[in-house]
């Protein structure tokens, strides 16, 4: 017979979730924020505009695949299973890895580099 989990169990899974819900929904809104930005963006040099623009678009939809990541993690905790979580974590920190070279420049990006290399 398959007994319950302990009641501690269940608050450690209800946290978790809440945490995944607000991660998820700093996501969102981060979301809103760069659209504001990439409509109200311009530049006198019009590749300088396109390439930021781009880099912008880019980090929304990483952002987007992080919201969805954040859902199936969500899944994956009331589903109780642990190997497809941490899976989910696994593709969570790729995306937050290149989320993080969108936001950086190229030399931000190289002290990156070298920092994790320590």
């Amino acid at each position: 017979s398959v007994r319950p989990p302990p009641a501690s169990d269940d608050s450690f899974f209800k946290r978790l979730l809440r945490n995944l819900k607000q991660e998820e929904e700093r996501d969102r809104d981060e979301e809103r924020a760069l659209q504001v930005e990439i409509d109200a963006g311009s530049s006198p040099n019009p590749l300088q505009w396109l390439m930021e623009r781009a880099k912008l678009l880019n980090l929304k939809a990483v952002l987007a695949d992080e919201e969805a990541v954040l859902r199936d993690e969500e899944r994956d905790v009331e589903a109780r299973d642990a190997t497809k979580f941490r899976s989910d974590v696994m593709k969570l920190e790729g995306l937050e890895q290149i989320e993080d070279r969108l936001r950086f420049s190229g030399e931000e990006n190289k002290e990156i580099d070298q920092l994790e290399r320590l």
